[in-house]
């Protein structure tokens, strides 16, 4: 853990010193360890300082707003100075929003897993009501895979479609699913906010994007 606290040199910085000093007088080396100065770090051993190292840690802590999200580029250049105010701009959420619709019909299955493929919503078909719902998964869950799935029918199909909830645009649509090709996988990263819409199954339409 860094410790601020006053310590003296042998020259004008950090960079052309030999040693640091616990006292002004210079008769009193300071305790082996690293030291920095805003912008290089160099470790004392045995009371000598070691060749010095940049300290990507000195750099100012700055944030820019990327997809939803406040991030640090790490060289002190992002457009906001505090998490605050990077949070009020651009509404940073440790969550996503996949909403999710299953339709009508016997035989398909919706599976959604996190990046260890986790099952975070398992949903079967019926034939007698359309199903839908939200779920938030963590940006640390990232990337999700989505996955369609064929159960029954041997002349059933499954189709689904991703689209964006923010722009209401087609993300990806499915190849069929049948049978002979029982499961789709589609791995959704980068993420903006998604949308799951609408997995059917039998020969039923799918619901275009964007999402009614």
């Amino acid at each position: 853990m860094a410790v601020q606290s006053t310590y003296y040199l042998d020259a004008p910085s950090l960079g052309s010193a030999t040693s640091v000093y616990a006292n002004s007088l210079l008769s009193v080396l300071a305790a082996d360890g690293f030291y920095s100065d805003g912008t290089i770090v160099r470790e004392q051993v045995s009371g000598v300082l070691l060749p010095q190292q940049v300290c990507p840690s000195c750099l100012p802590v700055s944030y820019n707003c990327v997809e939803g999200n406040c991030v640090d580029p790490g060289d002190g250049t992002g457009t906001y100075d505090t998490l605050e105010e990077c949070v009020a701009s651009c509404g940073d959420s440790p969550f996503l929003r996949i909403d999710w619709n299953v339709g009508n019909q016997n035989g398909g299955q919706l599976i959604i897993y996190d990046n260890l493929m986790v099952e975070l919503l398992n949903i079967t078909s019926t034939s007698t009501t359309p199903q839908n719902g939200t779920i938030y998964p963590l940006v640390s869950e990232m990337p999700y895979t989505v996955r369609g799935q064929w159960l029954t029918g041997s002349g059933n199909i499954i189709l689904y479609n991703v689209c964006n909830v923010i722009d209401g645009l087609l993300v990806y649509a499915s190849p069929v699913i049948d049978i002979s090709n029982p499961y789709v996988d589609y791995s959704v990263f980068p993420t903006p906010v998604h949308s799951l819409v609408q997995l059917n199954a039998g020969n039923v339409p799918l619901v275009a994007c964007p999402i009614p």
